[in-house]
């Protein structure tokens, strides 16, 4: 019995630890300059006895102060995270939604269906994911198309990208 359970257990282990090595050797690996990209994060200690946690993101004001401050950053861009309602002539349903700089388009090389890089480079501009645009409108030729951002906010679909992996 103790044979069998430890010989279970370390294989458990070896299969995470693969899988651990995998998803870190090929996390983004769609995108051609994915060594040249970083994420910064924040840690934040509380004045107690909690131990220091994590988040991965800034304050969004810290974007432009590394763009000025930091001089090997070529591109810097901010996201923030929304839970948005989408709505269309066809159909409305919750989306996470990322409210992006413009040159995010300019540092990752998502692959284009309808619409290029440029898209964001106005203000009203919006680029949804062709599972997206296929749920709001029933197929990918969108462009030109409006969505409405919790029925207030009104954008135009400029570009439709494939599905990009979470």
């Amino acid at each position: 019995l103790i044979n069998i359970v430890g010989l279970a257990l370390g294989l458990c282990i070896f299969l995470f630890s693969i899988l651990l090595v995998s998803y870190e050797s090929n996390h983004d690996s769609m995108f051609a300059e994915r060594d040249r990209i970083f994420l910064v994060s924040s840690m934040y200690g509380p004045n107690t006895d909690a131990p220091i946690k994590g988040y991965p993101s800034v304050q969004s004001a810290y974007g432009p102060l590394f763009d000025q401050e930091i001089e090997q950053a070529e591109q810097v861009a901010r996201a923030i995270h929304r839970d948005t309602l989408l709505s269309t002539d066809y159909a409305s349903r919750y989306q996470n939604v990322r409210y992006v700089d413009a040159s995010f388009t300019r540092i990752f090389d998502f692959r284009y269906i309808h619409g290029d890089f440029s898209a964001i480079d106005d203000p009203n501009g919006l680029i949804l994911t062709a599972t997206t645009a296929n749920s709001l409108f029933g197929h990918t030729d969108v462009l030109g198309k409006t969505v409405a951002l919790n029925q207030s906010e009104i954008m135009r679909v400029a570009a439709v990208i494939e599905d990009v992996a979470a």
